[in-house]
């Protein structure tokens, strides 16, 4: 494979972590009138969860991403 198609294929799993990352991640919801803190303790444990994956799934998806630069010859632009 050249250096473009491993460039694009790592690109495109970069985007795809980052899409699946961004539909972990579950804002709160406002308070419902007469909603218990014992439910709202539930949601912030789901969100918790949600949370750390939207993170995991961030952060390796920046990585190929930077990756995939790399492929593309961008680091070579800042060499002297």
């Amino acid at each position: 494979m050249s250096n473009i198609e491993i460039a694009s294929t790592l690109l495109s799993v970069s985007f795809i972590l980052f899409f699946a990352a961004y539909k972990l991640y579950k804002p709160e919801p406002p308070l419902e009138p007469g909603e218990t803190t014992e439910e709202r303790a539930a949601w912030r444990h789901i969100k918790g969860i949600g949370g750390i994956w939207f993170q995991i799934l961030a952060l390796v998806g920046f990585f190929i991403f930077l990756a995939s630069l790399k492929y593309f010859g961008f680091w070579d632009l800042f060499r002297p």
